[in-house]
């Protein structure tokens, strides 16, 4: 018997309105971001420059082309229809992604966060049966009251159709932040599905350094493995590092064991799988042995895919989605082997599909990105079909329900 539905946990759907201009200075050079920033605004020039960027080989040029190409829609919703349209004959339901770029240290966007959400909700009215959008929040949209009210609000007394919490610690946050621990209180309470961003490769604090309080471990469960891990050589060497190196600490997985310690029945998803990189960095690894353990530290170069794996073994409601990271489907990289050997393991059932949308189109158009994927998953000679529907359906069904909403 066919799924009832597909789901896709992990996808974006903001324009370039939404970013602030600094927001560029993540993937060009400075001196570029104050001219070309304002004329990207005006669409005909950013679907020009757009195509000029795609014949430069710089890497980050490339990524950054992928974000204009869709950017200069003129609303999300058009974002989101291109997206749909990559999925002709299926019954699909997209989880949908904002971002806070408010505080990333970028300037002020056209659009700003909240305009943002306004924006993402018209396209939940439109299409209540495949957009299930998020809220993302950051520490500093307010104190601990001010952030758990603003969750609150679209939760109760009336259900606004967002069905969880999105973080990006990235631009300029640690997720242990104190002004999170009501959020992630109630969160736990009420099964409000919580996804972060956890790979090393994505946006950042976007201003030329990291201010130093935000580098202050004001942990709100201070304890032992943490302190341990900022002990280690990575975290003493901020001063010698630009703010796209700073901020893997504020990705960095094991932050997360203060707020799974505390809240042990948190649903947290550790979006990417750490990243294809990481899964390649621990296959070619000398295995388990080498990356060391929670209790007695990480090593100083541990995969960060080997920590989520190990989080999901010690935390029954750890997830992980496999967004981006399922473009890697080079034979030789072993990580689509990987995922189908870690889909039969115990903790299988909480892998979760998710493509990435748009941030991916760097790399593979959407409905490649997906069959491609799905193919090379049925060539690793395991039974494909139950992992293909736990992957796409079961898992995601039990993940994104909550006491406010069940998935169908």
């Amino acid at each position: 018997m066919a799924v009832p539905k597909m789901y896709n946990v992990h996808t974006h759907i903001f324009n370039f309105k939404c970013v602030p201009e600094g927001f560029l200075s993540n993937y060009l050079p400075r001196a570029m971001v104050s001219i070309i920033g304002p004329l990207l605004r005006i669409g005909p020039i950013a679907w020009f420059f757009s195509r000029i960027m795609r014949a430069i080989p710089v890497d980050m040029v490339k990524k950054y082309q992928a974000f204009v190409a869709i950017g200069i829609r003129n609303t999300p919703q058009k974002v989101f229809e291109e997206m749909l349209a990559a999925y002709t004959g299926e019954n699909v339901g997209f989880v949908v992604l904002p971002m806070n770029f408010d505080y990333m240290g970028g300037g002020k966007a056209p659009a700003n966060y909240l305009t943002q959400l306004e924006l993402t909700a018209d396209v939940k009215r439109k299409y209540p049966n495949q957009c299930f959008p998020f809220i993302s929040v950051d520490p500093r949209m307010g104190n601990a009251g001010d952030i758990l009210n603003f969750v609150k609000s679209y939760f109760e007394p009336d259900f606004k159709g967002f069905h969880g919490i999105k973080l990006y610690p990235s631009l300029g946050f640690f997720p242990f932040d104190e002004r999170l621990e009501k959020m992630y209180a109630y969160a736990e309470e009420k099964q409000i599905p919580v996804l972060t961003h956890c790979t090393r490769f994505g946006a950042f604090y976007a201003g030329r350094t990291v201010p130093p309080e935000l580098l202050l471990f004001n942990s709100f469960n201070k304890n032992n493995i943490t302190d341990q891990r900022h002990t280690q050589d990575f975290y003493k060497s901020f001063d010698k590092m630009e703010p796209k190196d700073i901020c893997d600490a504020f990705l960095d997985p094991v932050n997360y064991y203060d707020v799974l310690d505390k809240f042990p029945n948190l649903k947290l998803c550790f979006a990417h799988y750490g990243g294809d990189t990481e899964i390649v960095k621990y296959l070619k690894s000398s295995g388990d042995a080498s990356q060391g353990d929670i209790s007695t530290g990480y090593n100083n170069d541990t995969s960060w895919y080997f920590i989520i794996k190990d989080f999901m073994a010690k935390f029954k409601n750890v997830y992980t989605d496999i967004s981006y990271t399922l473009y890697d489907t080079k034979p030789n990289d072993h990580v689509v082997d990987a995922i189908a050997k870690d889909l039969q393991e115990p903790s299988g059932n909480r892998i979760l599909f998710g493509t990435d949308f748009f941030m991916t189109l760097q790399e593979k158009d959407e409905r490649p990105l997906y069959t491609e994927f799905r193919a090379a998953l049925n060539s690793t000679g395991s039974n494909t079909q139950p992992l293909w529907e736990n992957l796409i359906y079961y898992n995601n069904k039990q993940f994104l329900s909550s006491s406010f909403y069940t998935i169908p």
